[in-house]
């Protein structure tokens, strides 16, 4: 490819000199469509999603170890307890609070979580 040198003062006429050399050129180029390397692109994507996803649910039911049921008459201390209402006297979870909890994971929607409101103390 033949490379020349636009020497004009005036930057539209350069743009249009410019033009004039480089259309033809492409014009005239055996430039290959981008849509497969597209089709190609989404199809990679939408597998290593399913992929992911595949990966994700062979997780669940997910063992615990335990400490739901061993501690639950004891205001389900030592769990996950962030953002939950505490006693404060005892700084332990309210367990109204983290049964609500335990059901929204278990029910799996998100409707069952609510607005989240009834848990906060703030």
């Amino acid at each position: 490819m033949r490379h020349e040198t636009i020497s004009e003062p005036n930057s539209r006429a350069a743009a249009q000199a410019l033009k004039r050399q480089l259309v033809p050129r492409l014009e005239d180029s055996n430039a290959t469509s981008p849509l497969p390397r597209i089709i190609q692109l989404i199809q990679k994507r939408t597998a290593a999603a399913i992929a992911a996803g595949g990966e994700e649910a062979s997780t669940f039911p997910h063992p615990t170890n335990g400490d739901e049921e061993l501690y639950a008459e004891q205001a389900f201390a030592g769990n996950f307890s962030k953002t939950l209402p505490h006693d404060p006297n005892t700084g332990l979870v309210e367990p109204f609070a983290y049964e609500a909890l335990l059901n929204a994971v278990q029910t799996g929607t998100l409707a069952s979580f609510g607005s989240g409101s009834q848990w906060r103390t703030w």
